[in-house]
């Protein structure tokens, strides 16, 4: 899966359990590539909330290196949020498939449509996916992005 010119990787990806060693790694790869940056703190937001939210990751030899959590809605939707891939593994495909296998777990669950919030900068990469902006740019975390869905 990885692009022209990257290294071939052993990545494998699975379900990530709230509460878990795997998650506490998962919250940390989040601090780090989408908090951080912005000068937040992902602890102190309400973690516990997210016990009925689906994680998962990408693991190479045991280290967590893309992750997202997945909130699966009543109305046969699921909201992907919180993406993110350690930045020694960027533009490598890990993205892609993350995407796509989520796309997949979703679709054992009757999901047929996926939204999320896409930051500006990633617009081209969910595009590239099949996704398409439903809505006009707002403000979240303090940057801009777009509403953007598939269906599945």
């Amino acid at each position: 899966m990885a692009e022209a010119g990257a290294p071939e990787r052993s990545c494998r990806f699975q379900p990530v359990e709230h509460g878990s060693a795997e998650y506490a790694a998962e919250c940390a790869l989040r601090q780090k590539v989408l908090r951080e940056p912005l000068g937040l703190d992902l602890y102190a937001e309400d973690l516990e909330a997210e016990r009925a939210q689906l994680h998962f990751g990408i693991f190479e030899q045991g280290e967590i290196v893309a992750c997202a959590v997945v909130i699966v809605e009543n109305d046969g939707s699921a909201r992907i949020r919180q993406m993110a891939v350690c930045s020694d593994y960027q533009r490598c495909g890990l993205g892609t498939m993350l995407i796509r296998e989520v796309e997949q777990q979703m679709l054992a669950k009757k999901v047929r449509k996926i939204v999320l919030h896409a930051r500006i900068e990633a617009v081209p990469f969910y595009n590239r996916l099949g996704y398409r902006v439903t809505g006009e740019q707002f403000l979240e975390v303090g940057i801009p992005h777009l509403r953007m869905e598939k269906g599945l």
